[in-house]
């Protein structure tokens, strides 16, 4: 896996250096522009933990942890085909573990769903990225290819981990408790899980769609896949939790002129 993502960020590196030795006027085309995006995440294991996820008697079953994603964005336009990006982000990753709670029913709106156990494994990063865009539409000689391109970006970010917890709800109840349905509320606890690798390398790609523009920048619409290169906690001390995590991350943004 590691070796087909490295041999694929090559194979771009090379495509794009022979694309901007064909392109005329590169110095005149160097620019430094900012950006900014805030989305959500879509992250899970890529390997079942913990008690949880490797005794199914337990009767849970792993679902996606949503977490939040903001990024500030530097871009380095080299010519009409490609740019670099860096910058910095923050974002929340790792999973949740839910089973049926027989229960507490939820009722809203006269509809009724069934409420969950949830353990949600937090892995919150600050990441640096190190990003090669290719503008598509130039590639394939679209003529909107300045005015609403859509990049393909390829690379990968530099994670220092920040926040590692497990996060466990529970159901209190509110009001009259001798009515036949009770009212409850529901509630996290917080337990510190200190065994995250602190440091860690990722795999990127995804695109970006330039869908609105303004005279100060334009409004962009951004997907973006990301994988752990290694395991994201230390096996010193703790077993059944040699996992890497994939993240789905769906942002919009604005990028200034």
């Amino acid at each position: 896996m590691k070796k087909k993502i490295y041999f694929s960020l090559l194979l771009l590196i090379v495509t794009l250096s022979t694309l901007s030795q064909e392109e005329e006027q590169i110095d005149k085309k160097n620019k430094v522009t900012f950006g900014i995006s805030a989305g959500v995440n879509f992250s899970f294991f890529n390997t079942a933990v913990s008690e949880l996820g490797n005794n199914k008697s337990l009767g849970y079953n792993n679902f996606f942890r949503f977490g939040s994603h903001f990024n500030a964005r530097l871009f380095y336009q080299l010519n009409d085909y490609f740019r670099l990006e860096s910058g910095f982000s923050y974002t929340g990753k790792g999973e949740e573990y839910r089973k049926k709670n027989n229960d507490v029913i939820i009722i809203s709106q006269g509809n009724s769903e069934n409420a969950y156990y949830k353990t949600r494994f937090r892995l919150d990063y600050f990441e640096i990225p190190f990003v090669v865009g290719l503008n598509l539409k130039k590639l394939f000689k679209n003529v909107a290819y300045n005015t609403k391109p859509i990049f393909f970006n390829i690379g990968f970010s530099a994670a220092f981990n920040t926040k590692s917890d497990i996060r466990t709800n529970y159901y209190s109840p509110t009001g009259n408790l001798n009515r036949p349905i009770i009212d409850v509320e529901e509630n996290f606890r917080e337990t510190q899980f200190d065994f995250a690798t602190p440091f860690i390398i990722n795999f990127m790609t995804g695109f970006d769609f330039s869908h609105y523009k303004t005279k100060e920048g334009d409004f962009i619409i951004g997907v973006l896949f990301s994988q752990t290169l290694g395991d994201v906690y230390e096996q010193q001390n703790i077993s059944n939790f040699k996992t890497s995590n994939s993240t789905f991350t769906f942002r919009i943004g604005f990028n200034f002129k």
